[in-house]
């Protein structure tokens, strides 16, 4: 009789979790965030109960203690700016910035487990086909915008990043034929799930990643990189003249882009006078964090500040009348400058920074985690650009996190597991 280890159950509830847990992201209220708590609960289980028989991450690289740092410094900073501002954790309990905490036994526990990553792509794959199906449903049969249970700038990119984790995971290279086909539909589904969703912060970075695949997966040619360039440009051309939204997204983009710049050459009564569209909108909530920012340097204004100083600078005629009542900048990088700080935002910076290093770092092993990570990575900072949803939404925040924590996991243990096979050759 075989003797199995005594995690094998905690082995498979935790795959059953990751591969459900992209499946319903988008159209099941507080899936990500309850599955989330869930991993939470059996990761701090899992490590009280083999905490002696922990290989990870005790004898891993300085990166990855750097990182359990970075998100357990990200908590403790929110705390610190809510209090001396006097709101937040005065008020209620930060649940949402908590799950910064809830990363770091999930894991160091995943660092311990078989690659789990693989499960997560292919409830991906399920993942995307459930969110076209939501966005075709909400859109032809119920005339409003497809959004799923959240918005528009979740389901969009939520949808598009399960897509390029297929992609990039190389589907075409697996052994079952069954996940091949699967696959292949799984990123037309994630495409249009996109496409519908009309967000133009998933389109901007969905666009990028796939112009960067062949550098990113270590497939660099001239001939890739004018095929894909030339597909995708075929594709959003047949989508600008085959389907309306896409259309009139496109052409809204391009006419306030020029509308803008018209704009901003006019004198300060005159523009202040002017009905703005939405982009120079936006332009203008950054040009009020960035001058919140500067009187405020070091602990921000709190979470709830900006909305409150943006009012005044209006009042103020400093900035435009219609960015009044605006309460986050739509960038999360100025998001974190105005309500935390320089502090605030070198740790957020550095929360990328430190996972595309450690993505980077083992990308040559031909680890699969590690290129599907660097994706990963720098889908969500171009994402973040144009919006701060991701770290301001528990549900968002949580799909970040745990796909984060998968991919690094994986990534570590991955390149564990190959320097021990190379020490034991020399012997």
């Amino acid at each position: 009789m075989v003797n199995r280890p005594r995690y094998l159950t905690t082995v498979n509830l935790v795959t059953v979790l990751l591969f459900l847990f992209p499946v319903f992201a988008v159209g099941v209220k507080s899936w990500t965030s309850t599955l989330h708590v869930f991993l939470f609960f059996i990761s701090m289980y899992w490590l009280f109960r083999y905490r002696q028989q922990l290989a990870y991450p005790w004898s891993l690289p300085a990166k990855s203690f750097l990182l359990v740092l970075v998100l357990v410094l990200l908590f403790a900073w929110y705390l610190i700016v809510e209090y001396l501002n006097g709101g937040g954790v005065k008020t209620h309990w930060p649940w949402i910035e908590f799950r910064y905490l809830m990363a770091v036994p999930i894991l160091i526990m995943l660092g311990n487990l078989p690659q789990m990553h693989i499960w997560l792509v292919r409830g991906a794959i399920l993942g995307s086909m459930y969110a076209v199906g939501v966005a075709f449903y909400q859109t032809s049969m119920l005339n409003i915008p497809a959004m799923g249970e959240y918005h528009h700038l979740f389901l969009g990119p939520a949808a598009s990043m399960m897509g390029l984790l297929i992609l990039y995971s190389e589907p075409f290279g697996w052994e079952s034929k069954p996940w091949k086909i699967l696959a292949f539909l799984g990123f037309i589904c994630a495409m249009v799930a996109l496409v519908l969703s009309t967000a133009r912060s998933g389109l901007l970075a969905t666009t990028i990643l796939l112009m960067l695949y062949p550098l990113i997966s270590g497939r660099l040619s001239l001939v890739k990189v004018a095929v894909i360039f030339s597909g995708v440009l075929a594709t959003f051309i047949a989508l600008y003249f085959a389907f309306n939204p896409f259309k009139h997204e496109v052409d809204q983009t391009v006419n306030s882009l020029q509308a803008h710049f018209k704009q901003r050459s006019m004198s300060k009564e005159e523009y202040f006078s002017q009905n703005l569209n939405n982009i120079t909108v936006r332009f203008e909530m950054w040009r009020a964090a960035w001058t919140i920012s500067q009187y405020h340097p070091v602990i921000g204004v709190g979470r709830s500040g900006y909305g409150r100083l943006l009012n005044e600078l209006v009042d103020k005629g400093e900035i435009h009348p219609q960015t009044r009542g605006q309460v986050q900048p739509h960038n999360a990088f100025l998001y974190h400058l105005v309500t935390r700080g320089y502090p605030g935002l070198i740790l957020f910076l550095f929360l990328f920074i430190v996972s595309f290093a450690i993505f980077y770092k083992y990308r040559a092993k031909d680890d699969r985690a590690a290129i599907l990570g660097i994706s990963f990575v720098l889908f969500f900072a171009v994402v973040s650009l144009t919006q701060s949803s991701v770290f301001l939404r528990g549900h968002y925040l949580s799909y970040f996190l745990v796909c984060l924590s998968v991919l690094l996991a994986d990534s570590l243990r991955g390149a564990q597991v190959s320097k021990s096979a190379d020490d034991s050759e020399k012997y």
